[in-house]
């Protein structure tokens, strides 16, 4: 899959990283459209903000909509759209770099 990540000011890099298996209970999602907001602009222009700075490679936009594509389908009802679609909550991985393994992969469609 492809991914745009901010890696200094005004340095955003695409590249094709694999795609993630969902673990147990998780469900996978396509994103299909990401909100960029004010925050977004001033990691993009400054590498930071307030007191979070730049320190690792970091993907931009936390207000995402997309298609559960694997895993379970069962999602708290404040979050579902139509026809098994999904979108986060406002600023819900904002700030948050992903590495293998942490726990920058859950939210609030992880399911119990």
């Amino acid at each position: 899959m492809r991914v745009a990540r901010l890696h200094a000011v005004g340095d955003i890099r695409l590249s094709e990283v694999p795609v993630p298996a969902p673990e147990p209970g998780m469900s996978l999602v396509r994103v299909t459209a990401v909100g960029i907001c004010g925050s977004d602009l001033h990691w993009w222009g400054e590498a930071g903000i307030g007191d979070a700075t730049l320190v690792a490679p970091l993907v931009l936009g936390h207000e995402a909509a997309g298609v559960i594509v694997e895993g379970p389908r069962t999602i708290p009802p404040s979050l579902a759209v139509p026809a098994g679609r999904v979108a986060t909550a406002t600023a819900t991985f904002a700030a948050v770099p992903y590495s293998p393994g942490t726990a920058a992969r859950t939210g609030p469609c992880e399911t119990s």
